[in-house]
């Protein structure tokens, strides 16, 4: 079970502590926002890996229309200057 340890790894939930991204599942809007370190770039991915969205801006607080997406689980994938982090969402 090798995948238990990567997922225990400390890095897997240094930038997850520090970024709210919400509500999940959503049907119109995603929020994120991010305690310490702003968010340079989010790209949004469908399950198969293509990419749909990306957003390329310094901020600490989005608030991202998602209402054109079609109904599915979604992966957004937030970069920092250090870190990214991959979070799972559903659109309604």
């Amino acid at each position: 079970f090798n995948y238990l340890v990567t997922l225990s790894n400390n890095n897997f939930s240094t930038i997850n502590s520090k970024i709210k991204v919400y509500p999940n599942p959503t049907s119109d809007f995603l929020f994120i926002d991010t305690i310490e370190k702003q968010i340079q770039k989010i790209e949004f991915f469908d399950l198969q890996g293509r990419l749909i969205k990306t957003i390329n801006e310094n901020k600490d607080k989005y608030e991202i229309d998602i209402s054109n997406l079609q109904s599915a689980t979604y992966l957004v994938k937030l970069s920092t200057e250090t870190n990214s982090e991959t979070i799972r969402f559903v659109k309604n």
